[in-house]
């Protein structure tokens, strides 16, 4: 009997509406599925800036599958979104556990990037799930960079993880309808609507 297929989901930190896919995934025999959070929030109450207020879920987050949390360097989460989340950690765990592949939620912060590189590095495929949805793309120098910066990114992405209409088509501006094959559609997994943007 083959191994099962070792895969690592990496994301912010627990939320509700990925409890249900991390179980699904966990619940495959064919998959050996670990989950690596930046931080813990969720798990304990945390001030949302799109909620505005403070948060703790009423529902299990970590009940059954494996995860890790990684120790995030800024604990303040000052600096901005692309510093709130700074895991070193995630580049070693990569490299010890040589995972088949990794799912990466998002592209917005440092660690997420370092994956990215870590994985390249080792030849480690890389899926990638997101929420923007192209509805308030920035314009000028700063859309031109965007653009620059994501269209790299794509370039080196095995496939993605549509969660709804919106989504799949912002990564198809993008130039990568070839890879639009390994897509898979997430959308009946989590309450993600496509009015949900990451910026």
């Amino acid at each position: 009997m083959s191994r099962p297929f070792r895969l690592a989901f990496l994301t912010s930190h627990p939320i509700q509406y990925q409890a249900p896919l991390f179980r699904a995934l966990a619940g495959s025999l064919e998959i050996d599925l670990t989950v690596l959070f930046c931080s813990e929030d969720g798990v304990r109450e945390y001030e949302d800036s799109g909620f505005g207020r403070p948060i703790r879920w009423d529902t299990p987050l970590l009940e059954g599958y494996h995860h890790v949390f990684l120790k995030n360097l800024n604990p303040s989460k000052r600096g901005g979104t692309l510093l709130r989340y700074v895991n070193p950690g995630v580049g070693r765990l990569l490299r010890e556990h040589r995972f088949d592949a990794l799912i990466v939620h998002g592209w917005a912060h440092f660690t997420n990037w370092l994956a990215f590189i870590t994985a390249s590095r080792l030849g480690v495929p890389i899926l990638l799930r997101g929420e923007s949805n192209g509805l308030r793309e920035p314009g000028g120098i700063k859309g031109a960079v965007k653009r620059c910066v994501l269209g790299w990114l794509f370039r080196r992405t095995a496939g993605f993880l549509a969660i709804g209409s919106l989504n799949r088509e912002f990564y198809r501006r993008y130039d990568v309808a070839d890879l639009m094959r390994a897509c898979l559609d997430l959308g009946t997994q989590g309450a993600i609507s496509d009015e949900q943007q990451e910026t």
